[in-house]
């Protein structure tokens, strides 16, 4: 799916956005990630930035579970076609937090 950086929470000291999955506007039996690549299996998010327009694509890099399964949240890294056009992403991540 495709975001506007509006709907995250952005912390330049981290270079985090986050937000709770129930923020973003999806309904529950929604999948929020989508295949970033046509021939792989990586599944993420599209940013669009308010200030510039660009789209930037976050690849899910971990989901936090505990032991039980239940899900907590998932941790997302800017794509490395995404760094080459726009380097400046180099220390910024995503956090979509399972509400």
């Amino acid at each position: 799916m495709q975001f506007s950086t509006s709907k995250f929470h952005w912390s330049p000291e981290s270079g985090l956005f986050s937000q709770e999955l129930s923020s973003l506007g999806v309904s529950p039996n929604q999948n929020v990630f989508h295949q970033l690549y046509n021939d792989a299996d990586d599944e993420g998010i599209t940013l669009i930035s308010t200030r510039t327009g660009k789209e930037a694509n976050y690849f899910v890099d971990f989901v936090d579970k505990d032991r039980e399964g239940e899900l907590y949240g998932w941790n997302l890294l800017p794509t490395s076609e995404t760094l080459r056009e726009q380097p400046q992403l180099k220390n910024t991540k995503v956090l979509i937090i399972n509400d």
